[in-house]
């Protein structure tokens, strides 16, 4: 298993999980339901506060999704050495999920750009998602340093996000 370190007070076990994990809430809920997810050497409930200097241990359990490069139009709207900004078109899904047949927004960056942050995890380079049916630009992190950085900035809504 992996290991964090909390290094702040957090509500909520998937919620902490969902920020440092790269991870939907969702997903890691159900990593939580399932065992894959301890606090300080015990099982825990995903509403679950964590507290500063708490060991979180934990296993990512992936399913199979479609990582693969497809070549795509995208709408690149700044692009430097860490971050691309783009312009996702409407009805296009952001990232695999097991539910998603279609292309999605991460295979058409993967087809552009052979480093995105977090390339292991099913959303490389997404900090943030919208729905498919919502036409709006989206920051990606084409390194971990600014993938970390820009989601610090949406957690402590430092980062301002507008609809």
């Amino acid at each position: 298993m992996e290991k964090l370190k909390a290094s702040s007070n957090h509500k909520r076990l998937d919620v902490f999980l969902e920020a440092n994990l790269d991870i939907s809430r969702s997903k890691a809920k159900k990593l939580i339901d399932q065992n894959y997810v301890l606090i300080n050497n015990k099982f825990a409930k995903a509403s679950q506060s964590v507290n500063e200097d708490d060991i979180i241990s934990y296993k990512i359990v992936e399913e199979e999704m479609n990582l693969e490069p497809i070549e795509m139009d995208l709408n690149i709207v700044y692009e430097d050495d860490d971050l691309i900004v783009v312009d996702k078109q409407n009805g296009l899904v952001v990232h695999p999920a097991p539910s998603v047949k279609s292309p999605t927004l991460v295979n058409g960056l993967l087809y552009h750009f052979n480093n995105l942050s977090k390339s292991k995890s099913f959303r490389p380079g997404i900090v943030h998602r919208i729905d498919a049916d919502t036409t709006g630009v989206l920051v990606v992190a084409k390194n971990d340093k600014a993938h970390d950085f820009l989601a610090k900035q949406l957690e402590a809504k430092t980062a301002k996000r507008k609809y």
